[in-house]
């Protein structure tokens, strides 16, 4: 296969060239192919902030050594956000959504460096989801734990590209 990526894989060169391969298997194809498995790879994921009367639940994060920070992925190639998103809350919590209790709330393009110095560009698609109880919690092997938060105080080691906008839903 002939691929002329540039130090850079977009989603659409990813879709074209990758469909439907995990992120892990993608950067050991890309090595094999003789690139830097740590090049910038673009992806579209969702970020869902899940907010209960108990406070905003939020997931303890293996991938980035424990940071906190909201739900969601990667979306699947050809993926609705709004479905990417409810895919990703049930398998990493358990919890059952439907589209009527999403709101999406914008657009959150982001640099991630992971620590085994994987680099990603994200398009994350926001959505807040206000439940009326406290679930029970299913967690997947991509959480360490998770952890209610009512105040800015108690959002210590929260990933930066989500910090501000954590804020500004406990400021409401």
């Amino acid at each position: 296969m002939e691929v002329d990526l540039q130090g850079f894989l977009s989603q659409e060169d990813r879709q074209r060239y990758f469909p439907n391969i995990g992120i892990q298997e993608l950067r050991d194809i890309l090595e094999q192919l003789g690139y830097d498995r740590h090049m910038l790879v673009e992806f579209f994921s969702t970020e869902v902030c899940i907010i209960t009367p108990k406070g905003l639940l939020l997931q303890v994060r293996a991938s980035d050594k424990g940071a906190l920070g909201m739900w969601g992925g990667v979306l699947e190639d050809g993926e609705a956000p709004i479905d990417g998103a409810i895919r990703e809350v049930k398998e990493e919590t358990g919890i059952s959504l439907g589209k009527e209790q999403m709101h999406f709330v914008g657009i959150n393009p982001h640099l991630h460096r992971y620590a085994n110095g994987d680099n990603a560009k994200f398009t994350s698609y926001r959505f807040v989801v206000r439940l009326d109880y406290v679930p029970n919690i299913t967690l997947d092997n991509e959480s360490l734990n998770y952890k209610y938060v009512k105040t800015l105080e108690e959002c210590e080691g929260v990933l930066d590209q989500q910090k501000d906008f954590i804020r500004k839903v406990l400021s409401e």
